[in-house]
């Protein structure tokens, strides 16, 4: 019986995937990574979410009816599917190398569901009061303390929670990247100075693995491009009623 690398390759070849996306969007970023790490072929197709066309919606449509249209969807010859998590999970589960038992799949969901790394657009939304925004980032240093414990109870003795990168990742590290570059560029916060000065050494290594690794740096917008996109969702954000 074919395994690993080759298995996913044929099948990958045999699905004629292709994967809606958008550049600057973190939700899709994690289909992509999962798509690499798989090796998989696939046709991608960017999306301007302020002028959706047609055939995307369609798409999204054909998966979840009457739901607002986004990204990312993943077609196949025999299903669409929509949502981030959704998407990653299936290419675990079909095309990824790495095989996991049960236990450390509903390990790799939760850890997702425990991550502080989303916790930025908190910090950056107290960035006007500095009262406020010291009290954010201690809430954030508090979360990547907890976050410690986890991988601490979980993970191996690797960076990562498996033995390897795995979907926990892919679906981890879009907000990983983003969390260390936006909190050190709008508030002058280091998250790795931040694991280091609480003594974290196991959140230190699992994020500096996830900003090296190939398949999140080939994915990734530029710095300066993530910047503006999200400079200009704090405008929106900020912006009177």
């Amino acid at each position: 019986m074919l395994r690993g690398g080759l298995l996913c390759l044929l099948v990958a070849s045999a699905q004629g995937l292709k994967l809606w996306s958008s550049k600057s969007c973190p939700y899709a970023q994690r289909a992509r990574i999962a798509l690499d790490e798989c090796g998989a072929a696939y046709e991608l197709s960017e999306v301007d979410l302020s002028a959706k066309p047609d055939d995307f919606v369609a798409a999204y449509e054909s998966a979840n009816p009457g739901g607002r249209a986004k990204v990312p969807v993943l077609e196949t010859e025999g299903v669409t599917l929509t949502e981030s998590l959704v998407v990653v999970e299936y290419l675990a589960e079909t095309l990824w190398p790495q095989e996991l038992t049960a236990e450390q799949r509903a390990i790799g969901r939760l850890v997702v569901q425990v991550s502080p790394f989303t916790a930025y657009l908190d910090v950056l939304r107290s960035r006007g009061d500095p009262g406020q925004l010291a009290d954010a980032v201690s809430t954030f240093g508090a979360k990547l303390a907890n976050f410690e414990a986890f991988l601490a109870t979980h993970a191996g003795d690797g960076p990562f929670l498996f033995s390897d990168f795995s979907f926990a990742e892919a679906a981890l590290a879009p907000f990983v990247s983003r969390c260390c570059l936006f909190l050190e560029f709008f508030v002058d916060v280091d998250v790795k100075l931040v694991c280091q000065i609480r003594r974290l050494p196991r959140t230190l290594a699992f994020v500096t693995a996830c900003l090296e690794r190939p398949s999140v740096r080939a994915t990734s917008l530029p710095d300066e491009e993530l910047i503006e996109a999200m400079r200009a969702m704090l405008l929106r954000i900020e912006a009177p009623p």
